[in-house]
């Protein structure tokens, strides 16, 4: 390879929605992320998980799920509004924490705090 030296037509995706295979029931707004496999499965604090999004409807294991990017607001008991800017974890499909858990998934990053929840940055 080497740096161009004339035009080049670079083609686009638009990341904010990715569609998966389940590997497990997922519910509407969950927090999803994908196992070795490549699968969705429900965020939570297990080893070699990534989070990809918020869950755009329910979905049985095999079926397909939309998963959308974006700015979501989930519980999250020990957060405040000083901890904007920072990384949250995963505790489960619905809950983020400032605290790693055992096994530190990151859920995204902390956009705000208030009475709706933690709005974390889900990208």
């Amino acid at each position: 390879m080497s740096a161009l030296t004339q035009p080049r037509d670079t083609i686009e995706r638009v990341p904010s929605a990715r569609r998966f295979v389940a590997g497990a029931t997922i519910y509407s707004g969950a927090l999803v992320a994908v196992n070795a496999a490549g699968e969705a499965v429900p965020a939570s604090d297990t080893a070699g998980l990534k989070v990809v999004g918020r869950a755009e409807h329910s979905a049985a294991e095999n079926a397909t799920i939309l998963v959308r990017t974006g700015c979501f607001a989930y519980d999250g008991t020990d957060m405040t509004r000083a901890d904007v800017g920072a990384t949250a974890y995963v505790a489960d499909d619905q809950t983020v924490s400032k605290s790693g858990g055992t096994n530190s998934i990151v859920a995204g990053r902390v956009f705000d705090v208030d009475e709706d929840g933690v709005w974390i940055i889900c990208d």
